[in-house]
């Protein structure tokens, strides 16, 4: 989605009853990922530009957070692949977890 078209949903969403919560994904820039994922990433990237989906757009913790208060959003958290790591994945013998560029935005409207 275009970064329009993410803040326009995001808009619609504080239109919900107040004091739902509200949570979506997002990407980091390839930038911010860890090295071990960016290979992964690029990956993704290509084979869904090469599909016609490309990803279009990418936030920094820090510009969703703001994104998400500029349009009216409260109690906004994110959550980090370390985050879910610990909650869901901790203990795990496979050793599996989740890329690092995948994160959440969790707020209430």
């Amino acid at each position: 989605m275009t970064k329009k078209a993410i803040t326009d949903t995001l808009k619609k969403m504080t239109l919900l009853a107040s004091g739902s919560t509200i949570a979506i994904a997002f990407y980091l820039p390839l930038e911010q990922l860890d090295e071990e994922d960016k290979p992964m990433q690029e990956i993704a990237m290509k084979g869904a530009a090469a599909s016609g989906t490309p990803f279009v757009s990418f936030f920094s913790v820090e510009d969703i957070v703001k994104l998400a208060g500029e349009i009216g959003l409260k109690e906004i958290q994110t959550v980090s692949t370390k985050d879910m790591i610990e909650k869901y994945f901790k203990g795990r013998t496979d050793n599996l977890v989740p890329a690092s560029g995948e994160f959440f935005l969790v707020a209430k409207t």
